[in-house]
């Protein structure tokens, strides 16, 4: 059997633009017609059925297509390892539970530690909610799985440094802004890269210009900066970022 892409689409569930995006990435990459149309095969079901599996384990894309490309690795101590991932996690979450109902209950005896273990998780799970997708889908789900563990091993100097950079990212913007100062445009842009190599051990040039773009055509992020250093201050810190990452 042939099919096409809008085909498996209807089939998996999937949107045409995301097994375009496993076509560029060479986790499922079916045949070309003479027009150039890709035409999926039953193998490529198969592998599809495959993917579909692992990533329902919570497989991130790369580990699923090493494993795919890969004759070595067992597929039962596949799903052993993420067994011991998922535990760990699962303890991770029924702490995260305790401290939350002993915060709820009034509990004044929590030390400082336990409280930002909660804000970083409910950090994480913010940005997860609001920005996932587009990263996940820009940069691949390790990279992204690597920001979040940078963010959660943050220590309490780290995250003090994390706000203070935000807040002083803010207060020039809003100085650069009511005042058109571009004194400080350097110290803006030194600052937002101390602050995104803080949370992102992956930090790399082409990240940071990626955000600087999502600044300019994501509402959230432009809503974020607007709504607390005046209008225009997205556009001013997207446009100061590109021109020192020139």
């Amino acid at each position: 059997m042939k099919y096409s892409t809008k085909n498996i689409a209807d089939m998996s569930g999937l949107t045409v633009r995301t097994l375009h995006y496993y076509d560029e990435i060479d986790l499922l990459k079916p045949k070309r017609s003479l027009n150039n149309y890709r035409i999926y095969d039953s193998d490529d079901v198969v592998i599809l059925q495959r993917i579909l599996f692992y990533k329902g384990l919570g497989f991130s894309l790369d580990r699923i297509k090493t494993i795919l490309s890969s004759s070595n690795l067992s597929f039962y101590d596949e799903l052993q390892t993420h067994i011991d991932n998922l535990l760990i996690e699962k303890s991770k979450i029924d702490n995260t539970i305790k401290m939350i109902k002993r915060i709820q209950k009034g509990d004044e005896n929590m030390n400082d530690n336990e409280r930002l273990e909660i804000f970083k998780q409910n950090k994480i799970e913010n940005n997860e909610k609001n920005y996932g997708n587009e990263l996940r889908q820009k940069y691949g789900d390790d990279f992204i799985d690597s920001y979040n563990q940078s963010f959660a091993n943050l220590s309490n100097n780290n995250i003090d440094d994390y706000n203070n950079i935000g807040r002083k990212i803010i207060d020039l913007l809003i100085n650069s802004i009511k005042n058109n100062d571009k004194s400080h445009y350097k110290d803006i842009f030194n600052l937002h890269q101390n602050w995104l190599k803080l949370i992102n051990k992956n930090y790399s040039k082409e990240y940071h210009i990626y955000m600087a773009k999502m600044y300019l055509d994501d509402d959230r992020f432009t809503n974020y900066y607007d709504s607390r250093a005046g209008k225009g201050a997205a556009k001013r810190l997207s446009s100061i970022i590109m021109e020192y990452l020139k």
